[in-house]
């Protein structure tokens, strides 16, 4: 792993909400972030009234931490957010982030992670996933902070930190969800992230949902479990 922040400065994920498929007997785990304005608590429950006929894999124990609050530049207002920043360069296509934030951010889903393999799951039964900021996250710490992982799971994100120090690959998987009417990260920014992402020796499994926006959803939901059952076979 990466050298750190100071540990005083990580971020604070406080109560993390837990679903567990598994009866308490997990052999593969996945930490799931939330998009900015939400919280852990909410896409847990959103998530699980979206499963409908789908069933989790019977060996795995999902983990929803929160971020905290803070002022958001892109949303004029304080709110859940991993990090600050703003939309600029052409047709607002770019991100430029806050790396303090991220930094701290992703200190702390490394502790979780070592929380985890305390528990007995190794981190290369670990999925890293998330939707939107959420997913933006789960990445950086996947590619530029932690080795080993068993992948990487997102939905309507893309990669914004041009300015992130890759580790040397092999990188996990990524498996990418995006919907083909999401208006805040449209194709086009997904397929130029895709590009930087390769470029730095990331294998990129793009899946384009035809009715899906930025929002989870049930398509979201059902493509979610179905790669997630690949990854982490029992």
């Amino acid at each position: 792993m990466m050298s750190r922040t100071p540990p005083e400065m990580a971020v604070d994920l406080g109560p993390i909400d837990e679903l567990d498929f598994s009866n308490g007997n997990a052999t593969a785990a996945v930490i799931f972030l939330h998009g900015a304005g939400d919280s852990g608590s909410k896409t847990k429950k959103c998530m699980m009234e979206l499963m409908e006929e789908v069933t989790g894999p019977p060996h795995v124990k999902m983990y929803f931490p929160s971020a905290p609050e803070m002022y958001v530049k892109f949303r004029d207002k304080v709110t859940t957010s991993w990090f600050d920043g703003e939309r600029i360069g052409r047709n607002l296509q770019e991100v430029d982030c806050n790396y303090e934030q991220v930094d701290r951010a992703a200190d702390s889903i490394e502790d979780l992670i070592r929380q985890i393999e305390a528990s007995g799951i190794p981190n290369s039964r670990i999925v890293l996933a998330g939707i939107s900021q959420g997913g933006m996250l789960a990445q950086y710490v996947a590619f530029t902070r932690v080795r080993g992982l068993a992948g990487v799971l997102v939905m309507a994100t893309a990669f914004p930190f041009v300015k992130a120090k890759f580790l040397k690959p092999p990188h996990p998987i990524l498996h990418q969800l995006s919907g083909a009417k999401d208006h805040i990260i449209p194709i086009q920014g997904v397929r130029m992230a895709e590009v930087f992402l390769k470029f730095q020796g990331v294998n990129v499994n793009l899946h384009f949902l035809p009715q899906s926006s930025h929002e989870i959803d049930r398509d979201y939901v059902k493509t979610f479990f179905v790669t997630l059952k690949k990854i982490l076979p029992s």
